[in-house]
């Protein structure tokens, strides 16, 4: 079961000690978002927020979400709870009521000497059942937990039906030919905010993108590649399955500088 982290939580709106009983409030389907709390300020706030509208939407789900103050619920948990660099997850539980947490989860970011050597990573003939939706999916997520737990690697990469790689199980996936950048159409994978952000950032620095099939049989003609997401930001990847990559490529690192410096000017500051 989802476990969150502190004393205090909300609980439809209502500030609520954490060890209150939630088992029957996590029943049903569970949509969710999680944001990125630095020094106390929400990372791309508007970015989030309107991704977690999309996928309640795209369930047909009617939850009055613009009547929730978000921002000043995140900044009451801050002050509560004293965390200030963690993670924050606001979740939606749709069964016969629907039922909407936030709260503060255990959260990990890599060290800074994982940028400079990159991660392993493996593969798991898998895919994740409507994609645009950010849901949560049991079976899936048993899976990588087991092979997480087992193996030395940081991720997972899925594998679809036509041998094409996807996403990671937590993350987005690119990867680096030359000076073009190359990641999975966004139709087929959870397109995350950070994933998004990147696109935007190899634009505006006129790295060409290409969405499109990367075939797991082909990833060796590929020079770099590198994963995204809330916790690890831009994250080099050094093997998938063996097959070994650049992790210092020129592009990689360009990319990646220009990442953190739009982190700096993308704080919602909440207190």
């Amino acid at each position: 079961m989802l476990r969150y982290t502190g004393h205090k939580i909300f609980l439809n709106g209502k500030l609520t000690d954490i060890s209150f009983g939630l088992e029957e409030c996590m029943e049903g389907q569970n949509i969710y978002e999680v944001v990125r709390i630095i020094d106390g300020k929400i990372l791309f706030w508007e970015d989030h927020f309107n991704r977690l509208v999309n996928s309640l939407r795209a369930k047909q789900v009617d939850v009055p979400l613009s009547e929730i103050n978000f921002p000043e619920l995140i900044s009451i948990l801050i002050r509560q709870n004293m965390f200030r660099y963690m993670n924050i997850r606001i979740d939606v539980f749709i069964s016969e009521s629907i039922n909407v947490i936030i709260g503060f989860i255990p959260s990990f970011y890599p060290e800074p000497v994982i940028y400079n050597t990159g991660v392993k990573t493996v593969t798991l003939e898998s895919i994740r059942e409507d994609p645009a939706v950010k849901v949560v999916h049991h079976d899936l997520k048993l899976k990588v937990d087991h092979i997480l737990k087992n193996q030395d690697v940081f991720e997972v990469i899925l594998i679809n039906e036509l041998g094409n790689l996807t996403e990671g199980s937590r993350t987005n996936l690119f990867f680096i030919k030359g000076d073009a950048v190359f990641t999975p159409e966004t139709k087929d994978v959870l397109s995350g905010v950070t994933r998004n952000k990147v696109i935007e950032l190899c634009r505006r620095e006129n790295i060409s993108v290409k969405e499109g099939n990367i075939s797991y049989n082909e990833i060796n003609r590929y020079d770099a590649c590198f994963l995204t997401g809330t916790s690890p930001g831009v994250l080099p990847i050094s093997f998938i399955d063996g097959v070994g990559f650049k992790v210092h490529s020129s592009i990689l690192l360009k990319i990646m500088n220009a990442y953190n410096l739009l982190i700096n000017r993308s704080l919602y500051k909440v207190e």
